[in-house]
């Protein structure tokens, strides 16, 4: 039987059959570590990106602030790029966050919207190297199983 892969540890987690011998999560042998500080998680968007800032310092989790960047369709990308940048500085300069969490690049089938989506990305990624904050990249599933 070929192994599992983590999508497939990580949904029999999720319906409670994970075999006994599987009881650890399904990133076993990689440290975990317990995030703490002031998270802000980026959804990357060219014409919506979200920003959400938590606060992992009080016991539940504090929702400090979100938005969503919205950009009118007939913006150009430099402008749009622009904008994500300085918003996620300011936002990032205003809660005092200690590190950045983002999705992964995702497959996609049409080039064009993986470049987008890259170059959104890497205005976000970009704000939080400038301010020398530590970025942390997770494969979308995860963030939704996390937040389910």
């Amino acid at each position: 039987m070929p192994k599992p892969s983590t999508r497939d540890l990580w949904a029999m987690k999720l319906a409670g059959k994970l075999p006994p011998s599987k009881a650890q999560a399904p990133n076993v042998g990689r440290a975990r570590r317990r995030a703490s500080g002031v998270i802000l998680g980026i959804d990357p968007s060219l014409r919506a990106t979200g920003l959400a800032v938590v606060t992992l310092e009080v016991s539940p989790p504090k929702l400090l602030a979100s938005a969503t960047l919205k950009m009118k369709a007939n913006a150009s990308m430099p402008d749009c790029l622009a904008y994500i940048y300085k918003s996620t500085s300011e936002m990032i300069e205003q809660f005092s966050v200690t590190s950045v969490a983002l999705e992964q690049t995702i497959f996609v089938q049409n080039i064009k919207t993986a470049l987008i989506l890259g170059a959104a990305r890497g205005a976000a990624i970009a704000a939080a190297a400038t301010l020398k904050k530590p970025v942390f990249e997770y494969p979308p599933l995860r963030i939704k199983q996390a937040v389910v």
